[in-house]
């Protein structure tokens, strides 16, 4: 019974730590799963990586301790908020193992909520309103939805072949900017560098940032460390690819 419980609450951390939830969050739903499972908060110890989950557990004079790697991070706030909502509906109305496991299960396969033409013009317009922001003229407006789109297009394939994430992330800040720098080649546009920058914003690692900053401030050191970390590894990837196209195109200001 203890291995069952235990499995259901790696399974819950990883969904979690894999769908981008802060340290606080994940302890936090992890200790209101075990009590739902009646587990002693007492006797439960928890540790995170960035990679791997630890928990430690006593009962009836017997350790057990397991760990569990987490392979793939990303950010899906879908799974986020139904596993918050799902594991506090199990408290109130007291799941039992089948009833939590089902629900895991359910989440697990909800199908994607936009598809991904959708998802790909959704970032592209949210780009090109950033260059609108900044200044940018029509041509600007339209470079940048360009460039952004097809980056965003090259990134995803690169992340189903299981590409390295800083190289994922390098090629597609290249593209991304190389493509909004044929706008400064062109004599139409009067703010061909805001299409460059407003290009590159989808790459941006905003929810790896504040995790950074929540993780530090709530005393989970290792793990903001951790993350603060590969969030400066994506800004040089990004700033590598865009000076690679400057230096190539010789493009100044």
């Amino acid at each position: 019974m203890i291995e069952k419980k235990l499995d259901l609450l790696f399974r819950t951390a990883e969904m979690l730590l894999g769908s981008g939830a802060n340290s606080n969050r994940l302890e936090r739903n992890l200790r209101r799963a075990a009590a739902i499972f009646g587990m002693d908060q007492h006797h439960l110890q928890f540790h995170f990586t960035l990679r791997t989950v630890m928990i430690c557990y006593q009962e009836d004079g017997r350790h057990y301790y397991r760990m569990h790697k987490v392979l793939h991070h990303g950010v899906n706030m879908q799974i986020i908020s139904g596993l918050s909502r799902m594991i506090w509906k199990g408290f109130w109305e007291g799941f039992t193992l089948v009833d939590y496991e089902r629900e895991l299960d359910r989440l697990s396969n909800l199908p994607k909520q936009y598809p991904r033409p959708v998802v790909i013009a959704g970032v592209a317009l949210a780009c090109a309103a950033f260059c609108k922001l900044l200044g940018g003229d029509f041509y600007a407006l339209a470079f940048t939805f360009l460039a952004s789109s097809l980056a965003l297009f090259i990134r995803q394939e690169l992340h189903h072949r299981h590409q390295n994430l800083y190289f994922t992330v390098l090629v597609s800040a290249t593209v991304a900017s190389g493509i909004a720098s044929l706008n400064a080649l062109l004599p139409y546009s009067s703010t061909p560098n805001h299409a460059m920058m407003a290009a590159v914003l989808f790459l941006i690692p905003g929810v790896p940032l504040i995790n950074t900053v929540d993780d530090l401030i709530d005393g989970f050191t290792l793990m903001g460390t951790s993350r603060g970390m590969v969030a400066f590894l994506l800004l040089m990837s990004i700033a590598l690819g865009f000076l690679l196209v400057i230096s190539t195109l010789n493009i100044s200001n």
